[in-house]
């Protein structure tokens, strides 16, 4: 066998393992998969303001603070588009030697992505929060402020590292209505229902599919 016989041979041997090792790295990918994100996020309005015996304080904003949330993801062989369903926690909160001031709520989230773009998606949805509650305990008792459940929108880009964790930057557009607002006495204060708090939000999260 010649060289100029014997290289040809040699390159498609090499293209053939080459392409044979990039299906081995990166399998069909099944159509539903769940995944779990994690992630912070900064805005809205001051609900609460907790201060310290040194004078310093610490504002709980509506928009913050740090999500966590599980849910499966769907995309049909060969589409461009996918749809992916969570439940999630978010909490902002500060904690003190008397007492402590934190806001919590569980959103519901439903995006809808386009993924036609190597890497990357854009994606669109909505989210339905329950039990928005902000919890302010001191040593004379707790102020309670109970919120009604609130409708908002998400818009939301991602950027694919490896082979299934995604970078996420979003923006969430919403508000929160008080519904209740019981205060350390344990008396209900009526002149405060009704007021509403803009919660409009960006952050980051990371989320992982297995």
């Amino acid at each position: 066998m010649t060289i100029s016989t014997f290289l040809p041979r040699l390159s498609a041997c090499l293209l053939l393992a080459t392409a044979c090792l990039s299906h081995a790295d990166a399998p069909p990918r099944p159509s539903v998969r769940p995944f779990v994100h994690a992630g912070l996020s900064f805005g809205g309005d001051t609900l609460a303001t907790a201060k310290f015996d040194n004078d310093n304080k610490t504002d709980i904003k509506a928009g913050q603070l740090a999500q966590i949330g599980a849910g499966l993801i769907w995309q049909p062989p060969g589409s461009q588009l996918a749809v992916a369903a969570t439940a999630n926690y978010q909490i902002d909160g500060t904690t003190a030697r008397h007492g402590k001031a934190q806001f919590t709520r569980i959103p519901y989230e439903l995006i809808a992505y386009f993924t036609g773009i190597e890497r990357l998606r854009i994606g669109i949805g909505a989210r339905r929060v329950h039990s928005a509650e902000v919890v302010y305990h001191t040593e004379d008792g707790d102020d309670r402020m109970n919120f009604k459940h609130t409708t908002g929108r998400i818009v939301e880009v991602g950027y694919l590292i490896g082979h299934n964790i995604w970078i996420n930057m979003r923006g969430v557009d919403e508000s929160y209505e008080l519904e209740t607002y019981r205060n350390a006495m344990g008396n209900f204060v009526i002149n405060a229902n009704g007021k509403k708090y803009d919660a409009e939000q960006i952050g980051v999260n990371v989320s992982y599919e297995f």
